[in-house]
């Protein structure tokens, strides 16, 4: 039974790309660019810390813009990590339940309809890391707490069948603030050592012009 469920979503998966390319094929102005792939083990660290913290999950987003000329092009990016493997440096155990990773910004970048290979970069104003809940060993139970700040991105592209791409893409965070909320009461504070890190995104992903 598992396998004939997994084959029939092989199918679907392999009609649904069949249908994008065909669409995607159309030239236009204006794109837009859903993706999904997965975050590679990543690595966060606050200043003056000894060790790493590691990150990685399935990763989906989307971009959206509008060409200038023959290959510039320029437009709004989003991301979400919705179930994020975080583990602190020296415990070796993933914290539960998982944090979500969301950034949202800008990108410019070179795409040409016709050249295989893309190059962009970006900055993200949003770049937020949520803990669902969890205990604080001063405060207690928490309902929610999160890292905030924004972070750079570079990424490159390589047509793969019809429109589909398959994308590689480094992105470098930098956390300031810290804000959590405790028996319905939110409290924000500016991180005393900034944390900053990596990962890289690996996607597929299938850009649909209009």
């Amino acid at each position: 039974m598992k396998v004939k469920k997994m084959t029939w979503s092989f199918f679907l998966g392999l009609s649904f790309l069949s249908v994008v390319a065909q669409a995607g094929e159309k030239k236009g102005i204006f794109f837009i660019e859903p993706d999904v792939g997965y975050a590679l083990k990543g690595t966060l660290k606050a200043a003056g810390a000894v060790g790493d913290d590691t990150l990685s999950g399935l990763s989906v987003g989307a971009r959206a813009g509008v060409r200038l000329g023959r290959v510039f092009v320029i437009g709004p990016s989003v991301k979400y990590l919705p179930s994020v493997t975080y583990t602190p440096y020296g415990t070796g155990i993933a914290t539960s339940p998982k944090p979500t990773l969301m950034t949202a910004g800008g990108f410019i970048g070179l795409w040409s309809q016709t050249f295989p290979i893309r190059i962009w970069g970006g900055y993200n104003v949003l770049d937020e890391l949520t803990q669902p809940s969890g205990t604080d060993a001063t405060l207690g139970d928490y309902s929610s707490a999160k890292v905030s700040g924004s972070s750079f991105f570079v990424g490159v592209g390589f047509k793969l069948i019809g429109v589909i791409q398959v994308n590689g893409e480094l992105v470098l965070p930098t956390y300031k603030k810290f804000s959590a909320s405790y028996s319905g009461t939110t409290t924000t504070s500016t991180l005393t050592d900034q944390v900053t890190g990596k990962y890289g995104v690996v996607s597929l992903s299938a850009p649909l012009s209009f």
